[in-house]
């Protein structure tokens, strides 16, 4: 399904890249540019995976939804190699970093980060800024296990354009560095989506209280009050809402963020929409074919 993409965001990789204190619309470009890579998909020659082209074409389109110009446009694209989310591969492309985002099977994703450690290209986030000799040893270890991909957020990417804006917004209701942050970071704590047998299909619900607040906060390199602040304004952009009569429960807007088989993604998409809850109003519209979700929906 050409609409997911993988984006392995665990918390040392958001608290590496709240150190770095990159800017909002960086952070917005890490999210969305990884949808137009290219798949991982041959094995034998990598270097082929992972690619986003940046033609006038895209450019002009990236620089339209963020409403800034080309000169931004590429500060921003500068800023994201200085943190190894993006590496040149020539001219107008670029190899995005496989420990960041990437899309497909595990094998597939596996021999791109081999390739890419092998090339001295990318190495994981939490190794960004260890002495070299430590590096070196760790890199030896981690060729030697070939590890399978980690635990993943599958980012959903609709057909319209509201996907996309909903990230962006106006004035103060525009996403920040630290709202993105957050919502990456319960995204990531947030259950898979799974139909057990005989049950409805369930998930992408995360559990939030003072004592979690804290924790983030101190991971997001923020203040506890900055955190429930970018919590509140998640809620009112219909990114996470609270789920009715169960205390310190919140689900994560799934037409956005989803964690979990495709599949199951699908079909917990449509049991949303046809839920009639006003959760994520307006969201699933256009997103869904009905037939094909109703044919998931037969399949168990």
């Amino acid at each position: 399904m050409k609409k997911y993409y993988l984006l392995f965001a665990n918390e040392k990789v958001l608290h590496y890249l709240a150190e770095k204190n990159i800017s909002k619309t960086s952070m917005l470009l890490s999210i969305i540019l990884p949808s137009v890579a290219t798949w991982c998909e041959n094995i034998r020659n990598p270097e082929y995976s992972n690619i986003i082209k940046l033609d006038n074409h895209t450019i002009r389109f990236y620089t339209e939804l963020l409403n800034i110009n080309e000169r931004s446009f590429k500060k921003c694209i500068k800023e994201l190699q200085d943190v190894s989310i993006l590496k040149r591969k020539k001219a107008d492309e670029f190899y995005c970093n496989p420990f960041w985002s990437s899309t497909g099977e595990d094998k597939s994703i596996i021999a791109f980060r081999n390739y890419c450690v092998q090339k001295q290209l990318f190495v994981p986030f939490e190794l960004q800024d260890i002495p070299e000799e430590k590096k070196q040893e760790w890199l030896s270890e981690f060729l030697a296990r070939n590890p399978s991909a980690e635990k993943h957020i599958g980012i959903y990417i609709g057909n319209n354009a509201q996907n996309y804006t909903a990230f962006v917004g106006k004035g103060k209701e525009r996403l920040n560095s630290t709202d993105i942050l957050l919502l990456l970071s319960l995204a990531f704590r947030c259950s898979y989506i799974i139909q057990p047998k005989g049950k409805n299909i369930q998930g992408n619900v995360f559990i939030s209280n003072g004592e979690i607040e804290k924790n983030l906060a101190k991971n997001l390199c923020v203040e506890t009050r900055t955190l429930r602040d970018s919590f509140l304004k998640l809620r009112r952009k219909e990114m996470i809402c609270k789920l009715p009569k169960i205390n310190g429960k919140y689900l994560v807007n799934p037409f956005i963020f989803a964690k979990g088989d495709g599949n199951n993604v699908r079909k917990f998409q449509y049991m949303i929409r046809l839920s009639g809850t006003d959760y994520f109003d307006g969201y699933a519209e256009g997103d869904i074919s009905t037939s094909f979700s109703e044919n998931l929906l037969t399949k168990n």
